[in-house]
């Protein structure tokens, strides 16, 4: 597959899910979950057959057009294949051949990481799950538009592979979904050409569409300033550290400290705890708990509004910082990805409850999201 040229970015844009009619949620779900079900297909044939499908000096590459004589017929140019070990065309038989090859692509890309990553391997869970795969669809199968004469301004209207009939040939209407993108959304969308869109629901039951958009290398300006890297690294006692890295070496180490924020969210922990003890005492004595519930979930609430701002704040401090920074440098901004530390303070470790209740107080993921 012929790589972009330029720079790629994603632009993840809300689907309004709340006016769609009950037809366009229903061929929307309806699309999603075929196309789980052809990448789902592909998966497996990978599985069956990855020994002959893996090539490469590491085996870790899978051509695309090997998986093509498994699962594909042709009868036109070089290729003349009138059966194959797995028809999908006969499975489903109205997708075409460039959703099978979007469906292909995304099963391959998947199985590459999984070899790359380790681990299990992609939907390899037995039974039914409601989750749903988002794919590519690519330029040719849908439209950005924008209707200035409508309460709705913007819609993604994509090809409805689902609802086909022939006259001659397959002919698809097209759905229509409302977007609600924000100004920093079109802004980014019109810095270059969008190129895919995905669509998906996440664990939220929230709708979105993920557009990537290609930069050109053309549109990107030169600058005389110096180039310089400031590495953010976030931590617990020290909300976060960091430093700018020139061509000279270090400079200007920044420690970042909440801690005021430490103690106000291990005082509302204390009283949570309390209120939690309680609750349970009540319900040993059979006694009714609900008035405590009530308080608890209101000081979790308070808790949780407490440890946003403290994030909110540090983040527009760190930010300023980066502005004041731009204005000598050409900037590059890296976090330091924290990966795997809630299981290190799972029971049974032999942490301690200290250091347990420690590492599931420190709101990295959201401090990280904000910048």
């Amino acid at each position: 597959m012929r790589r972009s040229k330029g720079t790629v970015i994603s632009v993840k844009v809300p689907i309004r899910w709340g006016i769609m009619t009950d037809r366009q949620k229903a061929r929307l779900s309806q699309i999603t979950g075929r196309d789980t079900r052809v990448i789902k297909a592909y998966l497996g044939v990978i599985e069956r057959h990855e020994n002959a499908l893996l090539t490469g000096h590491g085996r870790n590459r899978i051509v695309a057009g090997k998986l093509d004589e498994l699962t594909l017929t042709a009868t036109r140019g070089a290729a003349n294949r009138r059966q194959v070990p797995h028809d999908f065309k006969k499975r489903f038989p109205n997708i075409s051949a460039n959703e099978f090859h979007e469906c292909r692509d995304m099963a391959i890309a998947m199985w590459h990481s999984y070899l790359e990553r380790g681990g299990s391997k992609p939907l390899r869970a037995r039974g039914y799950t409601s989750r749903k795969i988002p794919r590519f669809a690519f330029k040719r199968r849908f439209e950005f538009v924008h209707t200035s004469d409508k309460d709705i301004k913007h819609w993604l209207v994509i090809r409805d592979s689902l609802d086909s009939a022939r006259e001659g040939r397959r002919i698809h209407d097209r759905l229509a979904i409302p977007l609600s993108p924000s100004s920093f959304h079109l802004r980014r969308l019109r810095e270059g050409e969008i190129k895919t869109v995905r669509l998906f629901k996440d664990r939220f039951r929230k709708w979105w569409a993920i557009f990537t958009v290609t930069l050109t290398v053309d549109s990107l300006e030169a600058t005389s300033k110096l180039p310089a890297v400031l590495a953010i690294d976030l931590g617990i006692k020290k909300t976060a550290c960091t430093v700018l890295l020139t061509q000279q070496g270090y400079k200007q180490v920044r420690y970042w400290k909440q801690d005021q924020k430490r103690r106000q969210i291990q005082l509302y922990d204390e009283r949570v705890a309390s209120l939690q003890k309680r609750r349970e005492d009540l319900l040993k004595a059979g006694m009714d708990p609900s008035g405590v519930a009530e308080k608890l979930r209101d000081m979790s609430r308070k808790r949780a509004r407490v440890s946003i701002g403290y994030d909110k704040k540090i983040v527009k401090d760190i930010s300023v910082h980066i502005l004041e920074m731009i204005q000598k440098y050409d900037l590059h901004v890296c976090i330091g990805r924290v990966k795997g530390i809630r299981n290190k303070a799972r029971r049974g470790n032999y942490k301690g409850h200290a250091f347990r209740g420690m590492i599931h107080r420190w709101s990295f993921a959201r401090v990280t999201e904000l910048l």
